[in-house]
């Protein structure tokens, strides 16, 4: 559900910002004040810790989805219980210009924090096949 997951929201016109499964909440909190995210997705593995890390943040109010591959489900929902999958099709925008395509930034990845406070940094542009 991961990569199917990313791609959707790369192809919605959003960025993708990863954290690390072992990111404690006070980490997750920084990291929401940082990349101020649409909504939060997280396994349920780690749903305690990241309840936490919202609540603690300055986006106290931003929506959970708990994304769930377990035993075949292929679930993405809000902790309300609304899907986030869906059948519908939408009409997105398609870009085929490459440099459009090479100066969008669709993927932020946080670093670990090996050498200080873990920060976003970003791997390169983005680049779809045409």
């Amino acid at each position: 559900m991961t990569s199917v997951t990313m791609f959707g929201i790369i192809n919605a016109g959003g960025v993708v910002c990863t954290c690390p499964p072992q990111a404690s909440s006070l980490e997750i909190a920084r990291q929401i004040g940082s990349c101020r995210p649409k909504v939060v997705i997280c396994s349920p593995g780690i749903l305690k810790t990241a309840l936490e890390g919202v609540k603690g943040s300055v986006l106290k109010d931003v929506p959970i989805a708990v994304m769930d591959s377990a035993d075949g489900k292929q679930e993405v929902r809000l902790l309300e219980g609304t899907s986030l999958v869906s059948e519908k099709k939408l009409d997105l925008e398609k870009i085929t210009d490459p440099d459009v395509l090479s100066k969008r930034v669709c993927f932020l990845g946080y670093s670990s924090g090996t050498t200080g406070v873990p920060k976003g940094t970003v791997p390169g542009p983005c680049r779809r096949r045409i």
